[in-house]
């Protein structure tokens, strides 16, 4: 049986500096005046990340490297062998907010350095948030990787059909573009499987 969906609004843990570092390709490229302006930028952030999750949990079946969900067949070798041992898949986006990316087009324009860190911020934010949701999971039950559209050979065109069965745009303020990419862009939409 499908369950109604949820909508979520979730606390992060605090900002790894050094997934924040790797995010944005620095290693071992620290000094004093790095420290200060990652610094002002997490400052800066934290006031404009408002981090939700909306999901619905539904039964799943997988054959032939198609997995059928709800209305949807989704072909996919990859995210079949990732959900095969499955018997129900959480659906989710999550997000950032919209915040953070105005703060990277305006430094993009006036300090870029401060802009390529809060890039690497926002990558850092929605991936803890991704995996906060995820680990809520697993205390309950055992559970799959997750799996995004556009990984692999699971296509960027399913992003429609998540958009779709989840009601982004009018839940979360998550818009699809022409292009299948998501605004704001520290979002992320994923299939993860539950026994």
């Amino acid at each position: 049986m499908t369950s109604p969906a949820v909508l979520r609004i979730f606390s992060l843990p605090e900002i790894s500096k050094k997934e924040v570092f790797r995010y944005i390709g620095m290693r071992g490229e620290e000094n004093e005046e790095v420290e200060k302006l990652y610094n002002e930028c997490v400052a800066e952030c934290l006031p404009v990340i408002s981090p939700l999750v909306r999901y619905q949990i539904f039964p799943i079946q997988v054959a032939d490297n198609t997995v059928y969900i709800d209305s949807l067949s989704i072909p996919s070798k990859n995210l079949s062998e990732n959900l095969k041992d499955a018997s129900k898949v959480i659906l989710f986006a999550s997000t950032i907010g919209i915040g953070l990316d105005r703060l990277i087009a305006k430094y993009s324009r006036i300090s870029p350095s401060k802009a390529i860190l809060f890039q690497g911020i926002g990558s850092e934010r929605v991936e803890a948030l991704c995996d906060t949701f995820c680990n809520t999971f697993k205390e309950k039950s055992k559970t799959f990787p997750r799996f995004s559209p556009g990984y692999g050979d699971l296509s960027l065109e399913v992003q429609k059909d998540v958009f779709s069965l989840l009601n982004c745009s009018k839940n979360t303020g998550i818009f699809l573009n022409d292009n299948l990419l998501m605004t704001p862009t520290k979002s992320v939409t994923a299939f993860m499987g539950i026994l």
